[in-house]
């Protein structure tokens, strides 16, 4: 799985990811009570 955007910033871009893809992290993530998301920094 891909891990990094633009090969500068660690992270996923959601929106080219698999359905499958979108459910491992969804797992990965149900233990925790909050999650943050952040938004893409345009133009660096």
């Amino acid at each position: 799985m891909e891990t990094a955007v633009g090969e500068e910033f660690p992270g996923y871009t959601f929106d080219r990811l698999s359905a499958g893809q979108k459910q491992r992290i969804r797992e990965a993530l149900k233990g925790f009570d909050q999650i943050t998301v952040h938004l893409p920094y345009h133009g660096l």
